[in-house]
């Protein structure tokens, strides 16, 4: 998949929730990382 083809706002979310899942030490990307970096405060 080709990043720059996402709009900013899922590219953001995207690297958050990688960020949240690897700060966790899981293996892989799961909805629930998904959804902790879109609601996450502060990134309206």
């Amino acid at each position: 998949m080709s990043l720059d083809r996402l709009t900013n706002r899922l590219q953001s979310v995207l690297t958050q929730a990688q960020s949240l899942a690897t700060g966790r030490s899981h293996n892989s990307l799961e909805p629930v990382h998904l959804l902790a970096a879109i609601v996450q405060p502060g990134d309206a």
